[in-house]
């Protein structure tokens, strides 16, 4: 019987997603490397290169303050450091993240916030620095 339950054991630890990295700029640059999947995600199956990239950007932090808004995001909140870092690597045509400096400074204190939370409220405090980077974007209009 405990043979059983340590082959499942190990088989468990094998299939678990790695950590993410501990700050945002090696997490995005994990990605850029390939290292972890790029995971940006605009609420589109796919992403529409012909729009500017501040837009794109944008739409993908929406969606991390939608799931934190929406989701219980505690349950998966090293996969969701690592979706809120592929924010600021974007996918070029090609499919490989490109790092963008000026999201991964932005959105640092918000990785941060969501690495260490222990409550929902927590989350909202992350979600409000997402809220303030998008308005940056909207007044900037590039990256």
């Amino acid at each position: 019987m405990w043979s059983v339950f340590w082959k499942f054991a190990v088989l468990a630890l094998a299939m678990a997603d790695k950590p993410p990295k501990p700050s945002m700029k090696e997490m995005a640059e994990a990605i850029e490397a390939g290292e972890f999947a790029n995971n940006f995600y605009t609420g589109e199956e796919e992403i529409d290169h012909s729009k500017p990239a501040y837009k794109l950007v944008m739409a993908c932090i929406e969606d991390k303050t939608g799931a934190i808004k929406d989701e219980d995001v505690m349950t998966f909140q090293n996969d969701f450091q690592v979706d809120l870092a592929a924010c600021c690597a974007k996918p070029g045509k090609d499919g490989k993240g490109k790092v963008i400096p000026d999201c991964v400074k932005f959105l640092e204190p918000a990785y941060q916030l969501i690495r260490t939370a222990t409550s929902k409220s927590q989350l909202f405090e992350a979600a409000d620095v997402l809220n303030s980077y998008i308005l940056h974007l909207v007044d900037k209009k590039e990256l």
